[in-house]
C-alpha cells in the first residue's frame, strides 16, 4: 500500500507539474509579444528632440509625444510638421504573429499635419486606420531665435486588436483543468484495473 501512495503522489505532482508548464509558457508567449513603447531622441546644437510612440493598436487611440530641450531656454512655442507614412521595408503579403495580421490597409494615406509645440512640449493622439509598419517624420524647420533645425525619423508597427482576452485565458486555463483531470481519471483507472484499487 505504501508503494501505491508513493506511486500515485508522484505521478500526480508530474501531472502538475506539467500543466504549470505549459501554462507559464503560454503567459511568456504572449508577454514576447506585448507591443513596446518606441523611443527616439535627435540632437542639433544647444537643442535635444525626443519622440515617445506609445504601442499601438488599429482603431484605437495612441499618444505620440514631442519634447523639445535646450541647454538654454526653449522657446514659448515651436512650429512643427509631422507625416506618418508607410514603412518601405514592409512585406508584401501579410504576415501572422500571435494572431495579429500585419498586412497593410491599401487605403491609407499618408497623413500630413503641421502642430504647435508649447514650452517644449506637445502630444501628437493618433487612431491608427491601418495596421502594419509606418514611419513617423518630424521636421522643425527654425527654431524661434535662432539657426537650428531638427528632424527625425521613428518606426513603429500598429498591430491588430488581439481577440485574446479574459474569456480566451479563462478558456485556455479550462482546457488544462479538463486536459489534467482526464489524465488523473486515466491513471485512476490505469492503477485500479492493475492493481484492484486505488491503494
Amino acid at each position: 500500500m505504501k508503494y501505491r501512495i508513493i506511486l500515485f503522489v508522484v505521478l500526480s505532482l508530474s501531472v502538475t507539474s506539467c500543466m504549470q508548464r505549459m501554462m507559464m509558457g503560454g503567459h511568456d508567449d504572449h508577454n514576447e509579444h506585448q507591443a513596446t513603447t518606441i523611443t527616439k531622441e535627435v540632437i542639433n546644437g544647444d537643442y535635444t528632440l525626443s519622440i515617445t510612440i506609445e504601442p499601438m493598436t488599429i482603431g484605437t487611440e495612441g499618444n505620440i509625444a514631442l519634447s523639445l530641450r535646450s541647454k538654454f531656454t526653449v522657446p514659448e512655442s515651436v512650429n512643427v510638421h509631422y507625416m506618418i507614412s508607410k514603412s518601405s521595408a514592409v512585406e508584401t503579403g501579410s504576415k501572422h504573429d500571435h494572431g495579429e495580421q500585419t498586412e497593410l490597409n491599401e487605403e491609407f494615406k499618408t497623413l500630413h499635419q503641421n502642430i504647435t509645440m508649447m514650452n517644449g512640449t506637445s502630444t501628437i493622439a493618433y487612431t491608427p486606420t491601418a495596421a502594419g509598419s509606418f514611419i513617423l517624420t518630424i521636421e522643425i524647420e527654425k527654431i524661434p531665435n535662432s539657426d537650428a533645425s531638427l528632424s527625425a525619423e521613428a518606426a513603429f508597427m500598429v498591430h491588430e486588436k488581439k481577440s485574446s482576452g479574459m474569456g480566451e485565458m479563462m478558456g485556455m486555463s479550462s482546457e488544462y483543468w479538463y486536459l489534467g483531470a482526464a489524465v488523473m481519471a486515466g491513471m485512476m483507472i490505469v492503477m485500479w484495473t492493475v492493481r484492484g484499487g486505488i491503494f
